[in-house]
């Protein structure tokens, strides 16, 4: 970390901050999207494990130094098996929860001039941490294709709750997108609240953005404010987490609707598969029960002659077609090898029925 940033003081705000008490801070005032991924200590074994923080940073550069006032914002624990609930960050606990916050921007922090005014230094720091915010942001992309590919494994099977937990962790990772596209659409247009220090060069830049603008001022050029370009450089890595938001949200929503028609996929072949068993039931049970109501067991065993196996046949036919639609209709999936079980079962206990009632001959049923 280079000698600034070891000089910035970082402190946790504990509501977002509203423009009545932004105007009273003394100092030059940037507000920025903040969207930090902080990996977890002693989870190295799962990549995708971090802990993802939504909010915004507060950049006041004073003669003292500067300072990065965090609100606490919302965050979520992420991992590959699921993500938790929205805890926010605790004010009154450490800042453990921010601390790849200084290193991110550090990378990215352009280099301090010489006798640089304090309109400058706030204008670098907020551009850093815009770019920061913006390249953390595809970190949302890297969880949505695992939850795509876990969802299509999953959707190769029957539903289970891993499927329910799966949806689950679309719908909040859909939520986090919102939240962040929230807070970076609000920076873009407050234009990162450059007004608090300088409202000239706010309406300035708002004319170079939107021409038609009824306001009496030139466009902003570089020559408008030296720290313009930062600026201009800071609200469009802003749009572009936007944007990447509302395209994560857009993909996290179209994958919803996929799983949501994988689901009523899964309850038609449940109900399919439902009816094919009441149909094999009523032939395995109804037929052979008609018959022995018809007739009687006393009549048909034992089968000692033709009239008796005739009799017989449409007992053991019915139990045999059952048995075989469970083997070739058995449906794909997990349950396939369970009806093609209850199938040969069925055809075992068929053929043990039939040697039975041919070579035992009960004693109630001897000819008196």
């Amino acid at each position: 970390m280079n000698t600034e940033m070891e000089q910035v003081e970082l402190s946790v705000l504990l509501d977002r901050p509203t423009y009545h008490q932004l105007v009273d801070v003394e100092g030059h005032v940037r507000v920025v999207p903040l969207v930090l991924a902080v990996p977890e200590a002693g989870r190295k074994s799962d990549p995708l494990s971090c802990r993802f923080i939504v909010g915004e940073v507060v950049v006041v550069a004073h003669e003292s130094g500067i300072d990065y006032r965090v609100w606490r914002g919302h965050a979520w624990e992420l991992d590959s098996a699921g993500i938790g609930p929205d805890t926010g960050i605790d004010p009154d606990g450490d800042l453990a929860d921010l601390t790849g916050l200084e290193s991110a921007v550090a990378a990215l922090l352009p280099k301090r001039r010489e006798n640089e005014d304090l309109s400058f230094t706030v204008a670098r720091h907020a551009k850093a941490i815009a770019e920061a915010s913006r390249n953390t942001a595809a970190r949302l992309r890297e969880f949505r294709y695992h939850w795509e590919n876990a969802l299509a494994e999953e959707s190769e099977g029957s539903a289970t709750e891993r499927h329910t937990s799966i949806v689950a962790s679309i719908l909040k990772l859909h939520i986090i997108g919102g939240r962040a596209f929230d807070i970076a659409e609000t920076a873009v247009r407050e234009g990162l609240y450059v007004y608090l220090d300088d409202s000239d060069a706010y309406s300035a830049y708002r004319r170079l953005r939107n021409p038609n603008l009824l306001v009496d001022v030139e466009s902003a050029t570089p020559r408008t404010r030296p720290w313009m370009r930062l600026h201009d450089a800071a609200v469009r890595q802003c749009e572009n987490l936007a944007l990447t938001m509302r395209r994560e949200s857009e993909a996290l929503m179209n994958l919803l609707n996929g799983a949501s028609s994988t689901a009523e996929s899964r309850e038609a072949d449940a109900q399919t598969r439902l009816n094919q068993l009441v149909a094999l039931l009523s032939i395995g049970l109804g037929v052979p029960a008609l018959v022995l109501a018809l007739y009687g067991a006393q009549v048909l065993l034992p089968l000692e002659n033709w009239r008796q196996w005739v009799a017989f046949a449409p007992v053991a036919l019915s139990l045999l077609v059952a048995a075989v639609l469970a083997i070739i209709r058995a449906p794909a999936g997990k349950t396939s090898s369970l009806w093609k079980i209850a199938g040969w079962a069925v055809i075992a206990i068929l053929v043990a029925l039939i040697i039975g009632a041919v070579a035992v001959v009960p004693h109630s049923m001897s000819p008196v």
